[in-house]
C-alpha cells in the first residue's frame, strides 16, 4: 500500500511532516499557505488544519510517497 502525504521545508532548515497526515494544500491565500488533512465522505468533506505558514517562511512544498 503507498502513502502519499506532505511535507514542508522552512528556509531556516526545519522539516515539518505533520505526522504524514497533510493530504491537501491550499494556495488560495496570497499571504499564507493552508496544509490540511482532509477525509471525504458520503455526505460532506470534513478537514482539520494542520498548519497555517506565510509563504516567506516556506522553502520547498514536497509530495512523499512511500510503500507502508
Amino acid at each position: 500500500m503507498k502513502l502519499s502525504y506532505f511535507q514542508l521545508r522552512l528556509r531556516d532548515g526545519k522539516v515539518m511532516n505533520f505526522n504524514k497526515e497533510c493530504n491537501q494544500v491550499s494556495y488560495s491565500d496570497d499571504k499564507v499557505c493552508v496544509f490540511r488533512n482532509t477525509n471525504d465522505d458520503s455526505i460532506s468533506q470534513k478537514f482539520l488544519t494542520l498548519a497555517i505558514v506565510p509563504y516567506d517562511r516556506i522553502d520547498v512544498i514536497e509530495r512523499v510517497s512511500e510503500e507502508v
